[in-house]
Parts: C-alpha cells; sequence; structure tokens
C-alpha cells in the first residue's frame, strides 16, 4: 500500500494506516480487497 488510504466512514475520514491492526477489524467489512 502505498501513500494514505483513507475510508469515509460514518461521515468521518478514517486514516486507516494510523488504525492499529484491532481497530481495523472493526473496518474490514467496509473495505473491498
Amino acid at each position: 500500500m502505498n501513500g494514505e488510504m483513507l475510508l469515509n466512514h460514518e461521515n468521518n475520514i478514517i486514516d486507516l494506516l494510523k488504525l492499529n491492526r484491532k481497530e481495523m477489524i472493526q473496518y474490514r467489512s467496509d473495505i473491498q480487497m
């Protein structure tokens, strides 16, 4: 992954690269990989 990966979640921009792994799990369902 290069640069910042941003996800618009509940009208907020979440910088997934700053989230720890446990926090990312909460958003994985919104991430299409």
